[in-house]
């Protein structure tokens, strides 16, 4: 083997070696570009402990302004702690849509599982 027959294997072996770069790229840049399109799970909201939790911590959840979160603050302090999270449905104009918006977001610490909704409090 003569000069020009290392070269001639050199310069296919950079060939094939440039060759299985692109087959690569053209096999896996599609993951790798979906992977980095994808967004990231959301994380899940912590659950808000609604006997605990100040005005302006109740104010963050869903459809809770400063009108709601004030009448959830006076209803503790005026009834005591709630039984369970039931109890909001005693909320004015609270409907069933925004409290299922509300139930996976918000708990009662050992909450009274006798509590239902008809055992609710009555609106002042």
């Amino acid at each position: 083997m003569g000069m020009g027959s290392s070269a001639t294997v050199r310069s296919l072996l950079v060939v094939a070696m440039k060759s299985s770069i692109f087959v690569m790229l053209v096999l896996f840049a599609p993951c790798l570009v979906s992977a980095q399109q994808r967004s990231p799970e959301p994380l899940p909201q912590p659950k808000l402990e609604i006997n605990l939790a100040s005005k302006a911590e109740l104010e963050t959840l869903p459809g809770i302004g400063p009108e709601r979160a004030g009448w959830m603050i006076e209803t503790r302090l005026s009834n005591g702690a709630f039984h369970c999270i039931e109890e909001l449905r005693a909320m004015p104009r609270l409907s069933d849509r925004q409290f299922n918006v509300l139930r996976p977001l918000i708990f009662v610490a050992d909450a009274d599982p006798r509590c239902r909704l008809e055992s609710v409090r009555p609106t002042n």
